[in-house]
């Protein structure tokens, strides 16, 4: 069945196109813990940004910190620089 599309996946590509539902499906991302120091330092960040540019800042903060697995701090800072340009 290689290279065929079966029915079921037609009827849901149907459904999709009709409904404006995204083809693929995003996987979740990673969560992460932060203390309430670090939690202020991003949300202090985040508050400096145009709201239209919030969302994408803290996908960019969640994906650093998940690429470094243990950070304190000084690390949520540096991370919140980054991102914010």
């Amino acid at each position: 069945m290689r290279g065929q599309v079966s029915s079921r996946e037609e009827s849901n590509h149907r459904h999709n196109k009709r409904f404006g539902v995204r083809e693929q499906i995003q996987p979740l991302p990673q969560m992460i813990a932060l203390t309430d120091h670090q939690l202020k330092i991003v949300m202090d960040s985040a508050a400096n940004l145009q709201p239209d540019r919030r969302d994408v800042f803290l996908q960019r903060v969640g994906a650093m910190l998940n690429l470094r697995h243990r950070f304190d701090d000084a690390d949520v800072a540096e991370v919140t620089k980054l991102a914010s340009t």
